[in-house]
């Protein structure tokens, strides 16, 4: 154990995405670098899939918190409060990092309360005022960062997007954050490149007709109906076109029913949850990201790793990798005719994905799952030493 360093990851629900996968790799990696690392979450199966299997297969524990779930409950949020101060009492944690909204706030308050004086790391994959919500919810979401961002001793957004968005909001100033970016294991991906005609024999789909496809959940923030205008868009021009969505969660009986009415069923494939995007991303022509809210969308990193240009909604951290007609092109949220212009654009014009693509590997040295973990082992040193070693790493 590097000086007897040990990290406790609090999260919400251990959900299939971004956070959970960055958590477990930074977990994975760095106790074979001598800081034993463990993850508290809620009980939450989610339709979209959860990490708890994986978590398993690569020796990570996994402590239950039975009384953390996502929905604001005034009597399950203390029952959590008192469940995760009791586990860190008992685990004698020297760092505490926290995880989403919810998680923030109660593991900011039971590191406090747990009288060990754990150092206590707060990372902002995105912000929850930043998803179209009511102005009371927005109010509310603010006056909750303000109050608990002093409890943490280091705050990490995952892109500097996120810097920018929480000092408008009042959240910390801007030398009061660590940009440690989303990891990728991009080798996994870029090593697929020129293998399209195996991933549409997986998917059972023509190696002559055009694909357009994206890896996400199914839920409002994603806005998978923006997906399907975009397809219904696109048929007009690209009648033989597919358009796969890889993912599942909350909204997948009203998906399904939309596609029937929509009328474009022998056209979208509703994917469900795959273990094998490594393998199917090289298929795509086209990845098209169509959510309201990120922080850095880890779909389309894995996207660009594999060789597909990406078509998105400026969101997040999305405009750092697509600028210029860089990897891609960006349209405002909900903008169906936008982004279903760029993605014709790139079907119907020869050479344009290479062209865009020419700088790919470069862009993305920035976001190695190898670059996150120095950059997490670098801030955990930090913390160890404690406040008075010097500023935070930036």
């Amino acid at each position: 154990m590097e000086h007897g360093v040990s990290v406790l990851h609090v999260i919400t629900k251990l959900a299939v995405g971004g956070a959970g996968m960055n958590t477990l790799i930074s977990c994975r990696d760095l106790m074979n670098d001598g800081f034993p690392s463990e993850i508290a979450a809620g009980p939450e199966r989610p339709p979209e899939g959860d990490y708890f299997d994986l978590a398993r297969d690569w020796g990570i524990r996994v402590l239950e918190v039975p009384h953390l779930v996502r929905p604001i409950s005034p009597v399950n949020d203390f029952i959590a409060l008192c469940e995760l101060t009791r586990i860190i009492r008992r685990g004698g944690y020297s760092i505490v990092h926290t995880h989403g909204s919810k998680a923030r706030f109660l593991g900011r308050a039971a590191a406090r309360l747990s009288g060990g004086s754990p150092a206590v790391v707060q990372t902002f994959h995105g912000w929850p005022f930043d998803t179209g919500m009511s102005l009371a919810s927005q109010a509310f979401c603010t006056l909750v960062e303000r109050i608990g961002f002093r409890l943490a001793d280091a705050s990490v957004v995952v892109t500097p997007e996120d810097i920018f968005k929480g000092t408008v909001w009042g959240v910390g100033k801007p030398h009061d954050y660590t940009l440690i970016r989303s990891g990728v294991e991009l080798e996994r991906f870029s090593g697929r490149r020129g293998l399209g005609g195996e991933a549409r024999a997986l998917l059972g789909i023509p190696g002559d007709c055009p694909l357009v496809g994206t890896v996400a959940r199914l839920a409002p923030v994603k806005d998978p109906e923006t997906f399907l205008s975009v397809a219904a868009l696109l048929l007009k021009d690209f009648p033989d076109c597919r358009f796969l969505f890889i993912g599942d969660g909350p909204m997948r009986p009203a998906m399904e029913a939309r596609v029937r009415e929509m009328g474009i069923g022998d056209s979208v494939i509703l994917a469900g949850n795959r273990d094998d995007v490594h393998l199917l991303l090289p298929g795509l022509d086209v990845f098209l990201l169509t959510s309201r809210s990120e922080g850095m969308p880890r779909a389309i990193l894995e996207a660009l790793a594999a060789g597909v240009p990406v078509v998105s909604t400026d969101v997040g951290g999305v405009c750092e990798l697509l600028t210029g007609e860089r990897n891609g092109f960006i349209r405002p949220v909900g903008d169906s005719k936008g982004l279903a212009g760029d993605v014709g654009r790139i079907l119907s014009t020869p050479g344009l994905s290479e062209k865009l693509l020419g700088n790919v590997d470069s862009d993305l040295e920035p976001y190695s799952a190898a670059g996150m973990v120095e950059d997490l082992r670098e801030l955990y040193r930090w913390c160890s030493g404690g406040p008075e070693s010097g500023p935070p790493p930036v």
